[in-house]
């Protein structure tokens, strides 16, 4: 599928690079992809959503050395719920672009700087507790479990 992709991306690029038109045209024209040309997947539903915030809700009450990496991926999975955000967006935040209300200054796909990105109301509240339980002064709004880093996509 991505080597069709790719290929279906760069004849138009050839063909009108050669010296006059190809006498047949683009090769790749009308020819559907292997999958259809929409995805079938729309997404989480709310159900889904639901039953993954309470799995990892259930396991941020299971205690662990160092960072509490239980409240931490709930907080995680609750902000890139209720943000939209893509997973390496958000663990690059840092903890003073969260005002308690969205993300200021956030660096998106193709590096793109939206002034601010708003956070659904119940994921503002389980963020406010991650921030609230943290006792380290790490700058990043995700840590490792040492608090020495950032979280990596």
């Amino acid at each position: 599928m991505r080597i069709y992709a790719t290929v279906r991306h760069f004849c138009p690029l050839a063909a009108s690079e050669v010296p006059g038109p190809l006498p047949l045209g683009c090769p790749t024209d009308g020819v559907e992809t292997a999958g259809g040309t929409h995805a079938d997947w729309k997404g989480l539903t709310r159900l889904e959503e639901l039953r993954l915030l309470n799995a990892v809700q259930t396991l941020a009450g299971t205690p662990a050395p160092g960072t509490n990496q239980g409240v931490r991926n709930h907080a995680l999975l609750a902000a890139l719920l209720g943000s939209g955000l893509r997973v390496s967006e958000v663990v690059n935040l840092d903890r003073d672009q969260y005002t308690g209300k969205e993300f200021t200054r956030v660096q998106t796909k193709g590096g793109v700087m939206r002034d601010f990105v708003p956070v659904h109301r119940d994921a503002r509240q389980v963020l406010n507790e991650w921030l609230k339980e943290r006792q380290d002064d790490s700058p990043a709004l995700f840590m490792t479990r040492t608090g020495r880093k950032a979280l990596s996509p």
